[in-house]
């Protein structure tokens, strides 16, 4: 409540601020325009000056809707943060399945995991991915998914009758906790035993080959770094 009250009273500084802005203005304009007329009289003798204050009433009812937008807004923030709040307390794979306010978006776009989920399940790692961790998931959208497929000519039913696919998937895992505050150039050791390369350049951080769209994403058991790429080994 303190808060919003602060916005309300911010806001009503503000009305009063552009009321006493305006009426200067119209002072102004009003003076200056006397002048002139004075002047093209060439010294008639004129009335005292006078203007129009704009009415105080339509100001309150500017400062009252601004407020009302300000609240509206600030209704919307609440919300999207008790959405996230909602987000961080699930595990990885159910972080992965969120929809609406708790939906993973990367910029404007909404991310869906639809492959990597259904590749988890397929090799029996969704129950590992649920538990206590900490882990860190390198994860490639549907999007990240489709390029790869492409580029190696394959179908998502090959990629998922694949008997190396439990490793592939293993090696987008880490055992711990790793932020973005923790990137720098070094080999990571991942769960499927062998090391991928995590390289900071100019144009963003690497992550064997795969760049990393969005990092940080927390779950109640780790955190997930949204990738462009499936990683190389």
């Amino acid at each position: 409540m303190p808060s919003k009250m602060s916005s309300i009273a911010v806001l009503g500084a503000a009305a009063y601020g552009t009321y006493a802005s305006y009426t200067a203005f119209t002072v102004g304009s009003a003076t200056a325009g006397q002048v002139a007329e004075r002047s093209l009289r060439l010294g008639q003798q004129q009335p005292a000056d006078t203007y129009q204050i704009p009415s105080m009433a339509g100001v309150c009812a500017l400062g009252v809707v601004a407020a009302g937008v300000g609240a509206a807004s600030s209704k919307r923030s609440v919300k999207r943060s008790k959405a996230l709040a909602r987000a961080a307390d699930k595990n990885l794979t159910d972080r992965l399945q969120g929809v609406g306010p708790e939906a993973i978006q990367v910029m404007k776009d909404i991310c869906t995991f639809d492959i990597l989920i259904t590749a988890l399940k397929t090799a029996g790692l969704i129950d590992a991915l649920a538990g206590p961790g900490p882990f860190t998931l390198f994860a490639p959208d549907d999007k990240a998914f489709g390029e790869f497929l492409k580029a190696n000519n394959l179908t998502a039913e090959q990629l998922l009758a694949s008997p190396d696919l439990a490793n592939i998937l293993k090696h987008h895992v880490f055992s711990g906790s790793m932020l973005q505050k923790d990137f720098k150039n070094m080999e990571v050791p991942m769960l499927d035993g062998t090391p991928a390369t995590l390289k900071k350049g100019a144009k963003g951080v690497l992550m064997a080959g795969a760049m990393i769209k969005k990092p940080d994403i927390e779950a109640s058991n780790g955190v997930i770094h949204i990738i462009n790429n499936v990683m190389k080994k």
